[in-house]
């Protein structure tokens, strides 16, 4: 993922478990940077399942979407 994908996507992290100072990322605690890891992980599924349609292959598509709900 490029930078201004992964952006938006810590803030989302820290806004769902805030800190005394939102806009420092180095006051994270580890339950931001799991759920960090889980929004990159969801983020990545999505980008390779559509890579999958586009090639019209939606049974991969649909395994990929799966392995989230593991």
């Amino acid at each position: 993922m490029r930078l201004e994908e992964l952006i938006p996507l810590m803030r989302k992290a820290v806004e769902a478990h805030p800190n005394d100072d939102p806009s420092d990322f180095r006051l994270c605690e580890f339950k931001t940077i799991e759920y960090f890891a889980k929004l990159v992980a969801e983020a990545e599924r999505e980008a390779c399942a559509e890579v999958c349609e586009s090639f019209k292959f939606s049974p991969a598509a649909d395994a990929i979407r799966a392995r989230g709900n593991a």
